[in-house]
């Protein structure tokens, strides 16, 4: 992560006053001056140009009319940019590429101040940019919840004012008075010393929701139970005092009786099916024989009309010789005397008369078969249907047995073995409801030791390994060790929440003086910043400190330690001049460093004297 800028200008400046302005340049910058000239003022500029929320304080004098304030800055890879904010009241920024002379001709970006401004468009988010940092989000507390990264997490790291750097608490927390913001401030550092993100992290419930959600399962639970029981009662009223072991017997003795009712039935069912098929085969007998009959019985009537013919030819001559005028039996016409002549010749003939009697003989043999047959049909019809008789009472009497006797009893069986297994399955039912009703009670319970569990407030972890935190330490330690801070042994890193500070010497930062606090958070910061170049981790490259070398007392009683000696403020600002230009470092105090360090340093003094060059950052 090399991507880095650095400040080249700022400028302020209003209707009717002169451009206030400073330039800042690579490596280390040191602007002194004693107090009221204004170093405090280009603090505040800064910071509010790099997206802080409040404008700097309206009540100096000197910024009477100074409505306007811009910071020129410059990437590695050499583009520049010219933010703008209004100084009077907290606004939002405005950005172009370009120089800040040709701002007011140049397009211009409008960024909000912070991140929940829509499409990204805020100064964090431009900062963010250059530094080649995006979509970073930071846990914020024990529940997992994220934020996303701003540049503010980052300038709290880098921006130190006069008054924050002689804090007792952790450079790493800049709310102290909020502890909730301890979590994120932490996840930001460790963001800086390892670029591990909380983007995947998934959210967990707060403990309020938590707990509303347990006892909301708890009371579903209880009116589940309430339920069963319910269902449990309403179920025994319905069963029977057999127990299930007495209803399984029942319940075999009743498949047993339908087992065998049921054979029956398969017996009876195919006797009737073979009779009823020998009856039909009787029905269609006889109805053939009937028919026969018929016919027969025409036959029989046909022959005796034929032997009545013949008898009446033999008998013809006796008849003829009565008769006076008589049609002729022959040829049928009126008989005159040549047609008796005729039929009497005729019937004299004894070859007529031979055959006649010879027809008759034949006729009588077929009519005395034809009546055996007659005879032996008729038996056999009169034989069949005393059989149909018969077999229609076999019938009659099979299907009363099944239709009123085993199908009712069968169905009976049935319906009887429905109810006990019903029955059963009533108990089967209660068991089952009593064993939901144990599960239950085991899942309240199971709700009530989770519930429990989680009644002491879960602390928030942001991991940061010894390995990462002595690494950190070390980078801090080589600027104590150059500043010849007093007493120096060793410095670790003490991890705990609400601590997490800098242990020099086996003691906490904070027991020290004002003094020696301000200069070891110079060196947390400056060490923060060297670690950071040093392993490609991301940071602005920029560090503005206010007074790290002389302390801000604000009227309060002065401590042990309060200022630093002499000898350990001309290390300091030694080690300043061997700043290398891949940094930029702004101080602001009101020490005067040696001169060789001034001729290797941009150094800008601010002087009250009547033959100072510049009196303060506001002009003359």
């Amino acid at each position: 992560m090399n991507q880095r800028f650095y400040i080249e200008k700022l400028i302020v400046t209003g209707q009717g006053v002169k451009e206030a302005s400073l330039k800042f340049s690579k490596g280390a910058n040191l602007i002194v001056g004693s107090s009221d000239t204004g170093k405090s003022y280009v603090y505040q500029c800064i910071d509010y140009l790099l997206g802080a929320a409040n404008c700097p304080k309206v009540d100096i004098p000197e910024s009477m009319g100074y409505s306007e304030a811009y910071l020129q800055i410059k990437t590695d890879d050499k583009r520049v940019f010219t933010i703008y904010r209004n100084l009077k009241t907290p606004s939002k920024a405005s950005v172009t590429q370009t120089v800040y002379e040709k701002y007011s001709t140049s397009p211009k970006t409008v960024l909000g101040e912070k991140n929940a401004t829509l499409n990204g468009e805020n100064i964090s988010e431009f900062l963010l940019g250059l530094m080649g940092v995006k979509d970073v989000s930071l846990k914020t507390n024990a529940s997992n919840k994220t934020r996303k990264l701003s540049f503010r997490d980052i300038s709290q790291l880098s921006l130190i004012d006069e008054s924050r750097i002689i804090t007792e608490g952790s450079p790493v927390y800049f709310s102290m008075s909020n502890f909730l913001d301890f979590t994120v401030e932490k996840s930001a550092f460790r963001y800086l010393l390892t670029e591990n993100v909380d983007n995947e992290l998934v959210e967990k419930e707060e403990k309020k929701v938590f707990e509303s959600r347990i006892k909301g399962k708890m009371e579903f639970i209880e009116s589940l139970v309430l339920s069963k029981n319910k269902a449990i009662e309403t179920l025994q009223n319905s069963t029977s005092k057999f127990t299930s072991e007495e209803i399984n017997i029942q319940v075999s003795k009743l498949l047993e009786k339908l087992e065998t009712s049921t054979k029956r039935i398969e017996e009876l069912t195919s006797k009737r099916e073979v009779d009823f098929n020998e009856l039909q085969k009787l029905k269609s007998s006889n109805l053939q024989n009937n028919e026969i009959l018929k016919r027969f019985y025409l036959l029989r009537d046909h022959y005796k009309n034929d032997l009545n013919r013949l008898t009446f030819i033999i008998e013809g001559e006796f008849l003829f010789k009565q008769l006076i005028t008589k049609d002729c039996p022959i040829c049928g016409t009126h008989m005159d005397e040549e047609h008796l002549k005729c039929l009497a010749t005729n019937i004299e003939n004894k070859a007529i008369g031979e055959s006649v009697k010879i027809e008759g003989r034949k006729i009588g043999l077929k009519l005395e078969d034809l009546n055996a047959t007659i005879i032996t049909t008729e038996r056999d019809k009169t034989i069949n249907d005393v059989l149909i008789t018969k077999m229609e009472k076999e019938l009659a009497v099979v299907n009363k047995e099944l239709n009123s006797e085993l199908l009712p009893l069968q169905q009976n069986f049935q319906t009887q073995i429905s109810q006990l297994i019903n029955q059963n399955k009533i108990e089967q039912e209660i068991l089952s409801a009593k064993t939901d009703i144990t599960k239950l009670f085991l899942d309240k319970e199971g709700l009530e030791k989770e519930l429990k569990s989680k009644s002491k407030p879960e602390e928030a972890k942001v991991d940061l390994g010894y390995t990462i935190l002595k690494s950190f330490s070390e980078h801090v330690e080589k600027f104590l060790k150059a500043w010849k801070f007093p007493g120096l042994t060793s410095v670790e890193f003490n991890d705990k929440h609400k601590i997490f500070d800098l242990i020099i010497s086996g003691r906490g930062r904070n027991s020290h003086g004002k003094g020696v606090r301000a200069l070891s958070y110079s060196a947390f910061v400056f060490g923060l910043l060297d670690y950071c170049i040093e392993k490609s981790k991301p940071h602005s490259g920029i560090i503005v400190l206010d007074s790290p070398l002389t302390t801000y007392h604000n009227n309060q009683k002065r401590e042990k330690d309060d200022e630093i000696t002499p000898d350990m403020q001309e290390l300091f600002f030694k080690d300043l001049a061997k700043v290398k230009n891949d940094r930029q470092i702004i101080i602001l105090d009101n020490k005067i460093p040696p001169a060789d360090v001034i001729s290797k340093i941009n150094y800008i003094q601010f002087s009250n004297e009547a033959n100072g060059v510049r009196k303060g950052f506001f002009p003359n």
